[in-house]
């Protein structure tokens, strides 16, 4: 077996995954509305800040105290795990990450194209809140719902800056 067929083989195996999540979420907003949808998106909040912190610890992040910077780093590390294509833009008080290519939006957009609105953003604000409570994340446009690209952007929360580091004496 070769690599491609290999990676063609775990893209299928991934796509058939999405849909059947796609497909049960779709199914519980039609029969009861947003509240299961919200008690997902809280309870992927929860179990993703575990698991963020833990991967933010081995890779030298330092938790609750990061910046746009290591939430870019982060972004990155799992975005290519996810075997999502992705592009980065970074400011001075806010970062962007760009996804032109997800399995998960790919799933979603003819199933269910509200999902990533309404319980994968729970993903995307754990990771910034395990970086630093103070950052604040949203979406500007979706690729299930039409866009060319997903945007998640990462800023300070209002009246929150970086806190200065303290120098170190010798």
């Amino acid at each position: 077996m070769t690599q491609e067929f290999g990676k063609e083989k775990l893209l299928q195996r991934v796509h058939a995954d999405q849909c059947q999540i796609a497909s049960i979420a779709k199914w519980m907003y039609e029969k009861y509305g947003d509240e299961p949808l919200d008690i997902i998106r809280e309870n992927n909040f929860k179990d993703r800040v575990k698991t963020f912190t833990a991967v933010a610890k081995q890779m030298g992040i330092p938790i609750g105290e990061g910046g746009l910077e290591d939430w870019l780093k982060m972004q990155k590390m799992l975005g290519e795990a996810g075997l999502l294509v992705m592009e980065q833009f970074s400011e001075p008080d806010r970062a962007v990450n760009r996804t032109t290519w997800c399995p998960l939006a790919q799933a979603c957009k003819d199933i269910f194209p509200d999902y990533c609105r309404k319980i994968a953003i729970g993903t995307e604000r754990a990771m910034a809140y395990v970086v630093n409570p103070d950052l604040e994340v949203h979406v500007d446009c979706y690729i299930p719902e039409g866009a060319t690209h997903c945007d998640v952007v990462c800023q300070w929360k209002p009246g929150k800056k970086p806190r200065a580091k303290a120098a170190t004496k010798r």
